[in-house]
């Protein structure tokens, strides 16, 4: 059963992440729009999901509400700039410095905020986490015009990390039900009213992506990730063990980067990007 899980985790993100390169690379969604549909749908379905069948401390969620103020920026900004990088930069390279980049941006804020620790190996596996880091940014060190890319896409990836510290410490105040009604309940919520106030005031309104191709990609994405958190929360108690996370994470790097590669024929400087993603999953498999 466990296997069975990993592999749809596995499937669903890399299809997913596939799809989101699509949206930009290929159909030209606005990063922004995408970025609220993204966190929209997926939020919508866990708010009302948490609503319904998981117990909630709703006296607890009164108090998570201001770490939401950090959430929710850092998510929308942090997905946002993500997006804006595809544009610039290849869907493989994406796929890999912003994973890497996230994880290891989790490892630091974990240590400096949650006053968790690393041991022994672990220090090796931040240690292999920052070298595949610096070895994927090369590539851009040899391309000046994926330079800019690279940084929208690093700083995205930090904002999200963050993000999901401050989610580590909504579920800690409330447990699994508050965080679940709390965090994506917020986000979607406030993924609309940041819609309709920037159509409203800004000088460029965000239009829908026309035709119904890139509305199918666009919502395929966000359905595959409300997919993906929904098998996360069913199995949270079956895949609590950090083992099993991280092989997920790993397979899903590289079969999302190996579709990218396939997909939108992105051979060039494959074998640092190969070479710094075999060192970031030694690092996540370490820790």
């Amino acid at each position: 059963m466990i296997f069975l899980l990993i592999a749809l985790l596995i499937a669903i993100g890399s299809a997913r992440s596939l799809l989101r390169a699509i949206c930009i690379k290929k159909d030209n969604v606005s990063p922004v729009f995408a970025s609220a549909v993204f966190l929209a749908v997926p939020g919508c379905f866990v708010a009302l999901y948490s609503l319904a069948f998981l117990e909630i401390d709703f006296s607890a969620a009164a108090r998570a509400l201001p770490y939401t103020l950090i959430t929710i920026p850092c998510f929308f900004i942090g997905t946002a700039l993500q997006l804006k990088a595809l544009k610039q930069v290849e869907a493989s390279l994406s796929t890999i410095v912003g994973e890497i980049v996230t994880l290891a941006g989790l490892v630091a804020f974990a240590y400096l905020f949650l006053n968790e620790t690393l041991f022994g190996w672990q220090w090796l596996g931040f240690v292999c986490l920052t070298a595949g880091i610096f070895l994927t940014h090369s590539v851009g060190r040899r391309h000046a015009d994926l330079a800019k890319g690279l940084s929208y896409l690093s700083l995205g990836s930090v904002l999200t990390a963050m993000g999901l510290i401050v989610d580590k410490m909504i579920l800690d105040l409330g447990g699994v039900g508050t965080f679940l009604f709390v965090s994506p309940g917020i986000i979607c919520l406030a993924s609309i009213i940041f819609y309709y106030a920037w159509q409203r005031w800004h000088k460029s309104p965000l239009k829908p992506p026309a035709g119904s191709i890139r509305w199918a990609a666009l919502l395929g994405t966000a359905a595959l990730g409300t997919v993906s958190l929904y098998i996360y929360i069913v199995t949270l108690d079956t895949l609590d063990n950090i083992a099993y996370v991280n092989v997920a994470t790993s397979f899903t790097i590289v079969l999302s980067v190996i579709l990218a590669v396939l997909f939108f024929k992105e051979f060039t400087d494959f074998k640092i990007k190969l070479a710094g993603l075999a060192i970031a999953i030694t690092g996540l498999v370490l820790l």
